[in-house]
């Protein structure tokens, strides 16, 4: 059962609690009928709420055994009602219980809650998607907070997949961007996990989405890993190496093997463009024209630039020697896959690429880094849904970091195939090269290749892999010559972590938690390398890796001076 009706905003705490009535929050509709005297959207304040999603419980530290990890049970705010059982949470982009948007999250439009609002690209098909765990099956209210300075904006509201049909929400016209409203639908949750997603029905996406308020029989926010946020896990452990204690300094400067030369001690120090005066970019031709020049340039990205691109024709851009390029404001998009050919010096931040969806055509990669080139750093950008890859370092490439990004699929395609490094074992300009550090980076919905190597160094440290309703294969694959350093990650629901393949080394350090995994989770091999750089002072233990990247892993920086 899904039906729409009104309910006009109660008193919100600091908190970000809804204080309403169970009885007037549950007798949502009379057989499916609109009660009369509804409205589509209700006015509220322009005044930004805040809200919180810190589990209130009074041991809110894992707690760690020899064999596993038990993380509590609630990741959001709950407030308790008079009927007992029914309680309200409140779900914000960048906490528990927001899986995924089509489009940005975004913070130029003022009253939003939380870190912003979630934004879809402007197209029929584009979807904002939760997360909800219910202890009993049962009505619940989902309340839609939004802001839609145009058209009305239609869409279809499905739970677990239209398991129980769909209902038709229209998103109306609330007077202005910075106008919020909200939108409320009575739905039947079942026992456990429930995915809650809305699709937009018109060519004009979705409206802005501030958050998504749910009141039932103990609901809670889920992880979108495919688990409940209370499963338990397994880790696994080894006394070697340092880990440290709380949040690491900002980075504002490259880390990892993008910070040396060749696969020695010997530094190298990375700047992009230098001291270049900043040179600001608002159409692709432009970009294309100072990214590929042959002077060091620091280059701002103002807007969503490129035409997009299919298999290997469209726009491409050329990333050339000695280069700084950063989008300007959160989420800046480029519709346009990056190419860094024989180049060296390369520094590529706050940016988002969208592929066409994976593939198994011969496609240009979201982003690729190739030949001779060396010494790239890709910070805070996001690269989702690549054709052939999200981010390949091949033939030659060496001493590459990636901080801070997310690699994603949003559907299930049949090559969601992410990170490949070397593209084949007859590659011999590879050998003793493709020298990767892989720091804070989450993986959403890879199938395989996280990476899948070859002939490189590959550490792999701080990052989080979580399946996101779509098919697992495997995580981190080490194939001919290559040698990975596995070290305080956290996998959720992944197929063979860490897949054994012929032909190379994983080693496991530290601690590394697999949450409702399944297959090889083992080293394979021996040793694999220490690494030749300082990075003990960024580390952090395995169970702070989630929570410390919700809200500032991908193109989250604020302006392009920003660090974090």
């Amino acid at each position: 059962m899904i039906c729409n009706k009104k309910r006009h905003l109660g008193q919100r705490l600091a908190s970000g609690i809804v204080l309403a009535s169970a009885v007037a929050l549950l007798s949502a509709c009379d057989g499916g009928v609109e009660q009369p005297g509804s409205s589509s959207a209700t006015a509220v304040s322009s005044a930004p709420v805040v809200s919180s999603s810190v589990a209130i419980s009074s041991s809110a530290a894992p707690v760690v055994s020899s064999s596993s990890v038990i993380i509590p049970s609630s990741s959001s705010v709950a407030s308790s009602s008079e009927s007992g059982n029914v309680n309200t949470i409140i779900l914000q982009e960048n906490q528990a219980g927001f899986c995924a948007v089509d489009g940005t999250i975004d913070s130029n439009n003022m009253g939003f809650s939380g870190d912003g609002f979630a934004n879809t690209d402007n197209a029929e098909g584009q979807s904002i998607s939760w997360q909800v765990n219910a202890q009993t099956s049962g009505p619940a209210t989902l309340e839609f907070r939004f802001a839609n300075g145009g058209d009305p904006r239609s869409g279809d509201l499905s739970v677990n997949s239209g398991a129980n049909g769909t209902q038709p929400v229209t998103l109306a016209n609330t007077g202005g961007w910075t106008d919020w409203a909200t939108e409320s639908v009575t739905v039947d949750l079942v026992q456990g996990l429930n995915n809650i997603k809305v699709t937009a029905t018109s060519d004009q996406g979705l409206a802005n989405i501030d958050s998504l308020t749910v009141t039932g029989a103990g609901v809670s926010a889920g992880d979108c890993g495919g688990v409940a946020s209370s499963s338990a896990m397994q880790s696994s452990s080894s006394a070697s190496g340092s880990v440290g204690v709380g949040e690491p300094p900002a980075q504002c400067e490259a880390m990892g093997w993008a910070t040396r030369k060749g696969r020695s001690s010997t530094p190298f120090n990375v700047t992009g463009g230098g001291n270049a005066q900043p040179i600001i970019v608002k159409s692709f031709a432009d970009l294309s024209k100072y990214a590929g020049d042959g002077s060091p340039r620091v280059i701002y990205i103002d807007g969503t630039l490129g035409g997009g691109w299919s298999g290997r024709s469209g726009d491409r851009l050329i990333v050339k020697s000695n280069k700084t390029i950063i989008g300007m404001r959160p989420g800046t998009q480029l519709k346009a896959p990056i190419q860094i050919k024989d180049a060296s010096n390369v520094i590529i931040k706050n940016i988002v690429i969208k592929g066409p969806g994976s593939s198994s055509d011969q496609a240009w990669d979201n982003i690729v880094i190739e030949g001779a080139s060396k010494n790239i750093w890709v910070d805070h950008s996001e690269f989702w849904n690549g054709q052939d890859g999200n981010a390949d370092v091949v033939k030659g490439a060496d001493n590459v970091t990636f901080t801070w990004n997310i690699f994603g699929y949003t559907n299930n395609g049949g090559h969601n195939f992410s990170n490949l490094v070397a593209s084949s074992d007859n590659e011999p300009q590879s050998v003793g090269k493709l020298n990767i550090t892989l720091m804070f980076n989450h993986f959403r919905g890879v199938a395989q290749r996280q990476p899948r190597c070859r002939f490189g160094d590959i550490h792999v440290v701080n990052n989080l892999f979580t399946k996101d309703g779509m098919a697992s294969d495997n995580g981190i694959s080490a194939g001919k010559q290559c040698r990975v350093l596995v070290e305080n990650n956290h996998f959720i629901g992944i197929k063979h972590p860490v897949h054994k393949r012929s032909g190379g080394k994983s080693e496991l350090r530290g601690m590394n938690i697999f949450e409702n995994t399944s297959g090889d989770t083992a080293g394979n091999g021996g040793p694999a390398f220490e690494p030749p750089y300082e990075y003990k002072s960024l580390l952090v233990p395995a169970s702070q890796v989630k929570g410390l990247l919700q809200g500032k892993v991908g193109a989250t920086l604020s302006s392009p001076s920003a660090c974090e």
